[in-house]
């Protein structure tokens, strides 16, 4: 049973038919269409925003960001993240209980404003 075999793999990310698989925490998976993921919704919004792509600044910390974090200009995870994570980003930020956002924001002013 496909609930077996997600809950059983240690893969990141699965490629399906039609579809993919994508790990989000340690035991749940997103089902995402092939091509449509949260760096292209991204980009789409700061399109319709009229946000320039180089202004793009993200913040995430597993799997399901990855796409997300790589097409931002700026980006970030926090302590947590896996270290296949931590590789891509500009900046590891604390823990969520101890302000990864706050921090976040304080790195954005600091480096890029």
């Amino acid at each position: 049973c496909l609930t077996d075999f997600v809950y059983r793999s240690k893969m990141a990310d699965i490629s399906l038919k039609e579809d993919r698989l994508v790990r989000t925490s340690t035991y749940y998976y997103e089902l995402l269409p092939q091509g449509i993921d949260k760096g292209i919704a991204v980009h789409r919004l700061a399109d319709l925003l009229q946000i320039p792509h180089e202004h793009i600044c993200c913040i995430g910390d597993y799997y399901n960001d990855l796409e997300m974090l790589n097409s931002a200009a700026f980006s970030a995870c926090v302590e947590s993240s896996p270290d296949s994570i931590k590789s891509v980003v500009h900046v590891i930020c604390p823990d969520v209980m101890n302000g990864s956002l706050a921090h976040f924001i304080q790195e954005i002013e600091n480096r890029l404003i």
